[in-house]
C-alpha cells in the first residue's frame, strides 16, 4: 500500500498491487478495480484507478512506443498522476457542472439525460429531491446543483490518463448517472449517461 497526501482528502491508502489492466477485451468490475472510498464535505466519494502492477508489456503492446515504457514507470507515474488530478477535485467538479448547464440546450445527449430523468422520476419525487416540478434551461441549472457530488474513475489509454467523471442523482437512484471524459489536461472529450 502506499500512503499519499492529497489537498482535499488527506492522507490516501492506494493499493499499488492491484492486478488489474483495462485493455483489450478487459471488463471493469468492483473485484478488479483498485477502488477507494473518501469523503469530500460530508459526502462519500469513490475513486477507482487502474494499475499495471503484474502486467507483463506483451500486454500493452497497444501503447504508444511501449519498448520505452517499463512497469515500474507507468506505475509511479499513473499514481503521481492520478493524485495530482484528485487534488484538482474541486475544479473538476465545477467544470464538469458548467459543462452541463452550458450544453443542455445544445446537446443531445445532456439534454437526453435530463429528459430521461423527468421521464423517469415522479413529479413529487422530482419536487422532493430537487424543488423543481418541470424541466427548463432556467431549472436545469437547480437540478445540476443539486446532484451529489461525483465519483472519479483514472483509466489509461494508449499513454493518457483519461479522467471519468460521473454524477448519480441521489443516493435514491444509484443507476441513474450522468458523466464525462477529461483528458490529460482535463478538458472535457465526450459526455454520457446510464440508460434508464
Amino acid at each position: 500500500m502506499g500512503n499519499y497526501k492529497t489537498k482535499h482528502f488527506g492522507n490516501v491508502l492506494i493499493n499499488e498491487t492491484a492486478v488489474f489492466f483495462n485493455g483489450p477485451n478487459m471488463l471493469i468490475d468492483d473485484e478488479a478495480s483498485e477502488k477507494i472510498e473518501l469523503e469530500f464535505n460530508g459526502q462519500k466519494v469513490i475513486f477507482r484507478f487502474t494499475h499495471f502492477e503484474n502486467v507483463s508489456l506483451n500486454h500493452i503492446a497497444w501503447c504508444s512506443a511501449p519498448e520505452l515504457i517499463t512497469e515500474k514507470n507507468l506505475k509511479k507515474d499513473f499514481i503521481k498522476e492520478c493524485i495530482e488530478k484528485m487534488d484538482k477535485y474541486s475544479e473538476i467538479d465545477k467544470t464538469t457542472r458548467e459543462f452541463f448547464i452550458e450544453w443542455y440546450p445544445k446537446d443531445d445527449v445532456v439534454r437526453g439525460y435530463f429528459h430521461g430523468l423527468f421521464d423517469h422520476i415522479t413529479e413529487e419525487r422530482m419536487l422532493k429531491t430537487f424543488g423543481v416540478k418541470k424541466l427548463d434551461e432556467s431549472t436545469v441549472k437547480v437540478i445540476v446543483e443539486k446532484l451529489d457530488y461525483p465519483n472519479i474513475c483514472f483509466d489509461y489509454d494508449q499513454g493518457h490518463i483519461i479522467t471519468c467523471v460521473d454524477y448519480k442523482v441521489s443516493a435514491l437512484y444509484e443507476g441513474m448517472f450522468i458523466g464525462v471524459e477529461m483528458d490529460d489536461s482535463l478538458d472535457i472529450i465526450s459526455a454520457g449517461f446510464s440508460s434508464f
